[in-house]
């Protein structure tokens, strides 16, 4: 006699459930921080359940309960490791640094310094220096400061600060400039394209080339982001993994044309790749969409089907074992949910769409419906018009940006040719046209809520009703109106 076996409600991926207990870890470790005590019992029991998994034979299981303890552990010894790093003092303390970026902003203008050297010890870390004083990048300074870095993960500025390794912020009016010295090549490239831009084109421009080719928005007009943010498209200004798919596709169809390009293809597009993260300052974004992007050229090329679900799994954990902090990263967030958005509902539901701005339309509901509740949170607004600005603007920005990028570094390497900035203003101009108008227009964002409980929900609801989950269309419904009913009863108790 034949007995049916019971069919799983969810495609079940052991390495995604892993990452899963990963982020788990790490979130728990957030909440055990400032308590030794927890920390110990929570590893304890997480080592018990893995001994025990390993006595009953229950190898393959140890998986989940190592990557919980791995979160665990990583953000702890981050916290560890930074608090035994930074020092602290209420009174001045003479010092000195190199300046190795400068940012001219319309606020106030400031520098990043590194090789801190305080009261003749050396420090690790880096400063934001708020001063007037007019430094150039390469110049050692000499200063005197107090010096109070932030608590670990005090709010999402330390976060991206802790990423570019930003430990300390000084006001110093008068640094005194003892030598100009060398400093690293991607500082040195970032100073020189932000010279060529801001001295040949419209201000407004120069800062939307910047953020396009790498993300940079400290000098950006504070009224021109707000134009984007109306228009839905900020995601373009923070170099992600669709910045990262333009180069690769670019790279992909340069070397292709020949022989050897293609037998070389497989190790030059990485290292490509991973030079333009470089430049970029190595931000979570494009860390996660380079690794993603890697794996998947691999197990191309070594024959094997790439599983773009697991492959972004695999790509973000890779990146929070190494830099768990940037869980936490609004960049990391909106970069991760956009493609996730993308493999549960375009691919391949949408995949064979008849035409090119269906296919955009449902890729720009599926991305805006995964980050909704984090532009909620971050931001508390929603702009009405990203649907038809990214069908306008998205089929276009593979050829802006690559030719943005081909042409920048032209301006580069020949700066007598100063027309060449012409065609960025020109390539630039169909973004200030849909920004500008955006942002004329009074209800293009309205205000939004944002609340942990019906988050936790509305990713819950997506998930439910993602290709992923094999239930009937009856069973969906009726798992999605009691996950509704608990919501919205939990959320009017808290008086959310």
């Amino acid at each position: 006699m034949r007995i049916a076996l019971r069919a799983r409600p969810f495609n079940f991926r052991p390495l995604c459930f892993g990452v899963l207990l990963l982020v788990a870890g790490i979130l728990l470790s957030l909440i055990c921080l400032d308590s030794y005590i927890a920390r110990s019992v929570t590893v304890i029991a997480a080592l018990a359940v893995t001994a025990a998994l390993l006595v009953f034979g229950k190898y393959a299981l140890t998986l989940f309960p190592v990557m919980f303890i791995t979160g665990f552990l990583t953000l702890s010894g981050a916290c560890d490791i930074y608090r035994s790093n930074i020092i602290a003092s209420a009174e001045p303390l003479p010092a000195s640094a190199r300046v190795v970026e400068a940012v001219y902003s319309d606020d106030y203008p400031f520098y990043i310094v590194d090789s801190l050297v305080v009261d003749g010890a050396q420090v690790k870390g880096k400063m934001r220096l708020y001063s007037y004083a007019a430094l150039s990048v390469g110049d050692v300074i000499s200063f005197e400061s107090a010096f109070a870095a932030d608590d670990f993960m005090q709010d999402e500025y330390f976060v991206n600060d802790y990423r570019k390794q930003i430990y300390y912020t000084a006001f110093v009016s008068a640094p005194e400039v003892t030598d100009n010295v060398s400093v690293p090549l991607a500082y040195r490239l970032r100073h020189r394209l932000k010279t060529v831009l801001y001295s040949d084109m419209r201000g407004e421009s120069a800062d939307i080339v910047l953020g396009l080719l790498l993300g940079d928005k400290s000098q950006a007009d504070a009224n021109l982001y707000s134009d984007v943010k109306a228009g839905g498209i900020a995601h373009l200004f923070a170099v992600s993994g669709l910045h990262v798919g333009f180069l690769a596709a670019a790279l992909t169809l340069l070397l292709s044309r020949s022989r050897r390009g293609r037998v070389l293809l497989p190790a030059l597009i990485p290292s490509g790749l991973a030079f333009y993260a470089y430049l970029c300052g190595f931000p979570a974004s494009v860390v996660r969409a380079v690794i993603m992007c890697t794996v998947g050229l691999l197990a191309r090329t070594i024959g094997y089907k790439n599983d773009p679900l697991t492959t972004l799994f695999a790509a973000g954990g890779a990146d929070l074992i190494l830099f768990p902090t940037d869980l936490f990263s609004v960049g990391f967030q909106l970069s991760f949910l956009s493609v996730a958005g993308i493999i549960l509902f375009v691919r391949p539901r949408f995949s064979n769409a008849k035409t090119t701005l269906s296919s955009l339309a449902f890729t720009s509901v599926a991305t805006t419906a995964m980050t909704f509740p984090v532009i909620a949170s971050v931001f508390g607004e929603f702009s009405l018009l990203f649907l038809p600005v990214n069908c306008l603007i998205l089929p276009i920005m593979p050829f802006i940006y690559v030719l943005l990028l081909i042409n920048s570094v032209l301006m580069l390497i020949f700066p007598f040719l100063s027309g060449l900035y012409l065609l960025n203003e020109l390539l630039v101009l169909p973004l200030k046209l849909l920004s500008f108008s955006a942002g004329a227009l009074a209800f293009s964002v309205v205000s939004v809520p944002s609340s942990g409980l019906l988050t936790a929900a509305y990713y819950f609801l997506i998930f439910l009703f993602s290709r992923f989950v094999f239930m009937t269309r009856v069973s969906k419904v009726g798992i999605a109106s009691a996950v509704l009913t608990v919501t919205i009863v939990a959320a009017v108790a808290a008086g959310v």
